[in-house]
């Protein structure tokens, strides 16, 4: 018969016949033992992948730890609150942190006690050793601008890949040595213009049309950022304003979770697939003449 067999599935054509190969199910003895930096401005700790709760306790939430950290299960939603206006651009700054304990109501489900990641290293009198099972998330949010964001390349992977082999497009980013004297310098008279308070003549002062495009090309980037697990954790983003009238939302990844090796370096911008972007004009639309986000997060564990 020349009519369609519509239960027969469809082949697409150039793809192989054969079975994609399968990816090896991490363990914990997989994933990397090198510390890492911490990602918050300022700060030039690196730590080890079992210490980064303390260390954000002990180093940057000292006086209110409490106040910073919040439950957060699978399917459920964790809400923060926080003003704009009060962030400092280009510093990245954790508003809080979420402390993942799977699936509500099975204690011995957390994700330390199922090997999903490793127990939290406390220290006896820090007040927290109840949290030791719990997976730590940062919440973090940067100020910056259109350009800044255009000109990294955030899809760039890792140098090693899930499977710890070498990736063969890695694109090596060069920097500039400023302070090799191949490259130009402010001569002496321009320094002391500039501390002087001076104009140079040959720059346009810029109108207050300009002044706002300028701000108008911020960007605020949130996303989420782990301590190493070995299983991808996705995360439901939505920010919104306080009458929950205009909102925007996005579905992303946790980083560094389900990944053997760390995936954002130090003080690096996220990558597309773990961020999300609002321009200055939709913070405006969602904002109003307020200054307070609402910012909603759903974590969520796929099954194996």
């Amino acid at each position: 018969s020349r009519n369609m067999d519509r239960n027969k599935p469809l082949r697409l054509i150039g793809l192989s016949s054969t079975e994609p190969e399968k990816q090896t199910k991490l363990t914990l003895n997989h994933l990397c033992q090198l510390p890492a930096q911490c990602p918050i401005e300022k700060c030039i700790s690196t730590v080890f992948k079992d210490d980064m709760l303390q260390h954000l306790a002990q180093r940057h939430f000292r006086s209110n730890v409490k106040k910073h950290l919040q439950v957060a299960f699978n399917g459920e939603r964790c809400t923060l609150v926080f003003d704009v206006s009060q962030l400092i651009g280009t510093q990245t700054i954790c508003l809080g942190v979420l402390l993942y304990g799977g699936v509500r109501g099975k204690h011995s489900q957390l994700p330390g006690e199922r090997e999903f990641c490793y127990h939290n290293r406390l220290k006896e009198d820090s007040g927290l050793e109840s949290l030791k099972d719990y997976l730590p998330i940062m919440v973090l949010v940067k100020r910056t601008t259109f350009l800044c964001w255009a000109l990294v390349d955030r899809k760039m992977e890792s140098q090693e890949d899930l499977n710890g082999k070498q990736s063969k497009d890695l694109k090596q980013v060069k920097h500039l040595d400023f302070s090799n004297d191949t490259h130009p310098k402010c001569s002496e008279e321009s320094i002391k213009r500039c501390d002087s308070g001076q104009k140079n003549n040959d720059l346009k002062t810029t109108t207050e049309a300009e002044q706002e495009e300028i701000m108008d090309s911020d960007i605020l980037i949130i996303w989420t950022q782990s301590a190493p697990c070995i299983r991808p954790l996705h995360v439901a983003m939505t920010v919104f304003n306080s009458t929950l009238s205009v909102g925007r939302s996005a579905m992303r990844c946790v980083a560094n979770s389900g990944q053997m090796y760390t995936e954002i370096g130090g003080k690096d911008l996220p990558k597309d697939r773990h961020s999300l972007l609002i321009t200055q004009q939709e913070l405006k639309e969602i904002c109003g003449a307020e200054h307070h986000l609402h910012l909603e997060l759903i974590l969520h564990e796929p099954l194996e």
